[in-house]
Parts: structure tokens; sequence; C-alpha cells
């Protein structure tokens, strides 16, 4: 019997799910700041690409390993596997805030 490929098997991942609570309403009440806060959200998950972290203690880089998708106002966040790193990012990655 042949051995499934690796990269074919499910793989155990971090996921992070938000939800944009009111966003119909804020829709209803001012389209344009429920436009704007969608924009900036898109802005700032394509970004994310680019954050890398570093461990200073052990002179290692973490690099970036974490996907996103949107679905109307709801975001997804999940990391590439389940090591200690993936978690770190995303942990550090969802709660430091960054400005552009």
């Amino acid at each position: 019997m042949l051995e499934p490929d690796k990269e074919s098997l499910p793989r155990k991942r971090y996921v992070a799910h938000f939800d944009m609570l009111g966003f119909k309403n804020a829709t209803i009440r001012n389209p344009g700041l429920a436009w704007n806060a969608l924009r900036n959200l898109r802005l700032c998950m394509d970004k994310m690409p680019e954050y890398k972290l570093q461990r200073i203690s052990q002179n290692q880089i973490i690099p970036h390993r974490l996907e996103a998708r949107i679905f109307s106002d709801t975001i997804l966040v999940y990391t590439m596997d389940d090591e200690e790193d993936d978690l770190t990012g995303m942990a550090i990655n969802l709660t430091v805030g960054r400005k552009s």
C-alpha cells in the first residue's frame, strides 16, 4: 500500500477567529465609516507577511508563518503548522499595535 504524500495530509494549525460585532448596524448608520474599517483591515492584512519576529535572547528570527482570510465581517487568521514558533508569532502579531 502506498504511503500518502506528507503534503496531502491534513495539518494541525492554530486558528484565530474574529468577528466585527455590530458591523451590519455600522453599515446602516455610517456606510463610509464601515467601509474605511474594512479598507484599513485589508491594508493591515496585506502588510502582515512583512512582519518577522526576533528572539533577542536566542539571536533568532521567527519568519512570517501566518495566513489570513476575510469573509464579509469575519477574519480567520491561521498558522502554517502547530509549532511553538507559529503560536508565538500569531500571539504577538495579533496583539501588538502597528503604525503604517
